[in-house]
């Protein structure tokens, strides 16, 4: 009976938020679905789904039906679609690698703005064959970055998705974990289906105009629910994980839950299997304060990481996590592998993270045996340019290493690219 009630309750509220677009509250549903895209569970049968019936571009219905499921548990927001198609022996589905154009198939898109003020939301599609495409858009610069190339944007977002193809429809069912977003105090999502199997049709949760789904200001706003933006940490992505730096996380908590202790904890996995995972972590006391600022300091190893995890609990319950690769310090520009003898090579170093000025790049090069340094002592700034002039070496594969090091000549970070040098 208990079990009947709480599906009469996610019945009630997911045709009320897609009759009259009013801020949808995300059922809660403690049931464990496997994220396989076939929606054969008993879940998907008694439950009455949204139908996407907002049309951007025609004022007529989709020849094609989209049924939508939405719902969440402790930890992720679950999505499934069903796409109803009499023409599926022609869905388009080429493409097969993430984050290439997913979005010239047949596919599903998830809109998610955890930000208040709407500019900058995640963008996450899928098409039939559980190809995947993941970004970061940001309307202050009018660009949407691919997650794959911005560690700063998203190289946290986890988020997993499957697709399956039946005889009249093709289905879509995807987890997306909402403890590592920074959630303002407003929230809004949309949920879209591009068809072109045969005919071209949009169809969208939110009404919104001009066949443009990239408009946040029409996103269906979101009710607030318990523990959700518990957490706000302040300057996440310029985590600098150096050694010999003092490192600091400014971490609050509106704790609307009234805990009395916040954990923070800190993992850091090494690149290479043979060294030791550490493990840092801090307890505070909030007693029972509504708003906390806290400051989290760690002193590191030396050492390269490959990964970090940075979890925060209130009275033992986990409200935030986020999983990422260690950033780096810096970006190196330079033209190609290849080189002549002799060629004066153009290179641009990218910095990062704001290092004391006592901090300088070294430039080497080694063949594996020897190695000799090309320039030492460069200035640190934060862009800076430098033509290195390749004469006197040898035609072969080099290994074009450069160092930020410290004022008592400790390597901070590293990056090694492989060239190779020619003869004329």
């Amino acid at each position: 009976m208990k079990y009947l009630l709480s599906l009469i309750f996610i019945l009630g509220f997911i045709f009320r938020a897609s009759a009259d677009n009013t801020p949808l509250q995300i059922p809660f549903c403690a049931d464990s679905l496997k994220i396989d895209g076939k929606l054969n569970e008993a879940f998907y049968q008694k439950t009455v789904p949204m139908v996407l019936n907002k049309f951007p571009v025609s004022k007529l219905p989709p020849e094609q039906k989209t049924m939508v499921w939405l719902w969440r548990d402790e930890s992720s927001i679950y999505i499934a679609f069903k796409c109803f198609e009499n023409n599926i022996k022609n869905l388009a589905k080429a493409i097969t690698e993430t984050n290439g154009m997913v979005y010239t198939d047949d596919c599903v898109e998830v809109f998610l703005n955890p930000d208040a003020c709407r500019q900058n939301y995640y963008h996450f599609i899928l098409n039939s064959l559980g190809t995947r495409y993941t970004a970061y858009v940001s309307n202050t610069l009018n660009v949407e970055k691919e997650f794959e190339n911005e560690w700063q944007a998203a190289s946290f977002c986890k988020w997993q998705a499957a697709s399956t193809i039946a005889d009249t429809y093709w289905c879509a069912e995807i987890k997306i974990p909402f403890l590592q977003f920074i959630w303002g105090e407003k929230y809004s999502l949309n949920l879209c289906r591009e068809r072109r199997a045969g005919k071209q049709e949009l169809s969208s949760l939110a009404q919104i105009k001009g066949g443009n789904f990239h408009t946040p200001g029409a996103f269906v706003p979101l009710e607030h629910w318990a523990g959700l933006g518990e957490i706000s940490i302040r300057d996440i992505s310029r985590l600098a994980f150096a050694p010999a730096l003092n490192n600091v996380i400014g971490i609050d908590t509106n704790n609307d839950e009234q805990a009395e202790q916040m954990k923070v904890v800190l993992t850091l996995t090494p690149e290479n299997k043979g060294d030791k995972t550490r493990i840092f972590e801090k307890n505070y006391q909030l007693k029972g304060r509504k708003k906390a600022d806290v400051l989290f300091d760690y002193f590191l190893p030396r050492g390269k990481y490959a990964n970090y995890q940075l979890s925060v609990y209130l009275d033992n319950k986990l409200r935030f996590l986020r999983e990422a690769a260690v950033p780096r310090f810096f970006n190196i520009v330079i033209p190609g592998n290849i080189f002549y003898r002799g060629e004066k090579v153009p290179v641009t170093i990218l910095n990062n993270f704001p290092f004391p000025k006592q901090y300088r790049y070294r430039i080497l090069l080694t063949n594996g045996k020897v190695s000799s340094t090309l320039l030492d002592n460069i200035e640190y700034d934060n862009k800076v340019d430098i033509i290195l002039t390749l004469s006197g070496i040898s035609k072969g594969k080099y290994f074009l290493t450069f160092q930020l090091v410290d004022a008592k000549n400790n390597i901070t970070g590293e990056i090694s690219n492989e060239i190779e040098i020619v003869d004329i």
